[in-house]
């Protein structure tokens, strides 16, 4: 197995640890750490959460150790640190540090963490000068082993790039637009009391992605509105190559379900509206009545749970370890 600590359980820490306690797999989330939620609070979080359900899990604070159950029953105590990150009491024991808090968003900042027994960094977010960007589902065979911290993009980055880059290799895309009209967390909401036009990492990570596309044939908006609830995502492509629309969601349906995009995406028919799409484990949904060929034109618009992609980030971590406990080779 191999031996992972988790560092951050704010929202989205909340999401990977639920998605590991569902189906543990080959790695084994031993130590759990947080800079300002104590163990008490991240137990009393789990146990009242008004979005995921850790039921089965029953958490429990006790002897400093969080403990919870997996689907499988069999019932865990991580020890548990609160304070700064470097100076976790176990910093340097697992194989591997999942970085989730949003703190450490470089290279630099997380290099403290490769020490003693910890091999590699894997960081929830966009990381400045990371050595890899591993998209799970899409790039995940490119990993290089010399790679020390790795990012697995962003909900953004995740939910746009794969499905990018298929479209690219069936039509020819030209250039694109998208449009993301993201959520903030709850905590949040009176700091963010109006919508609030900022940057996105998507503008800069995706044409370093993907070697057809330039920086001048994507244009990013992106608007953060005071909501918790499901983030909105429009994108628009102008495509060189033309089929007939039926042809064309006949196609994206196979690659959704068995082909090069399976796992990653969900075509429901209808508009399930945002509050179905919460918890499901896809980069993104985009219901087939909202996509439209016009001319040139490809418009879908969808929903993105962002911190849902979570389970993507899980998937990785799983991806990278071997039976014996090991890195892949």
């Amino acid at each position: 197995m191999l031996l992972a600590g988790l560092h951050g359980l704010g929202r989205f820490g909340q999401h990977a640890l639920l998605a590991w306690l569902q189906a543990p797999g080959k790695v084994e989330i031993g130590f759990l750490a947080d800079e300002v939620l104590s163990g008490e609070q991240v137990c009393a979080l789990l146990r009242t959460h008004d979005r995921l359900d850790f039921a089965f899990a029953d958490p429990v604070w006790q002897g400093g150790c969080l403990w919870l159950s997996d689907s499988m029953g069999v019932r865990r105590g991580l020890p548990y640190f609160q304070g700064p990150a470097t100076l976790a009491a176990w910093l340097g024991v697992p194989d591997i540090w999942l970085e989730c808090s949003g703190r450490y968003a470089s290279k630099a900042a997380c290099m403290p963490f490769l020490k003693g027994n910890t091999q590699q960094v894997l960081v929830s977010a966009t990381c400045d000068g990371a050595d890899q960007t591993l998209l799970m589902g899409w790039n995940q065979a490119a990993w290089q082993a010399r790679a020390k911290v790795l990012s697995y993009g962003s909900c953004t980055i995740n939910a746009f790039v794969p499905l990018a880059d298929w479209l690219h290799r069936e039509l020819g895309v030209r250039d694109a637009q998208v449009q993301v009209i993201h959520n903030v967390p709850a905590y949040r909401l009176a700091d963010c009391a109006h919508p609030l036009r900022t940057g996105c990492t998507l503008q800069v990570m995706a044409p370093r992605l993907l070697p057809w596309l330039a920086d001048e044939q994507l244009d990013v908006l992106y608007t953060l509105i005071p909501y918790s609830g499901t983030s909105l995502l429009d994108l628009q492509f102008r495509v060189e190559r033309l089929l007939p629309l039926a042809q064309l969601l006949h196609q994206l349906q196979y690659a959704v379900e068995q082909g090069a995009l399976a796992g990653l995406y969900a075509l429901p028919s209808l508009d399930p509206g945002g509050q179905q799409v919460l918890g499901q484990p896809f980069n993104a949904v985009f219901p087939l009545s909202g996509i439209r060929l016009r001319g040139d034109s490809l418009r879908l618009s969808g929903y993105l749970d962002n911190e849902n992609s979570a389970y993507r980030y899980i998937q990785l971590v799983k991806w990278l370890a071997r039976e014996d406990g090991s890195f892949r080779k």
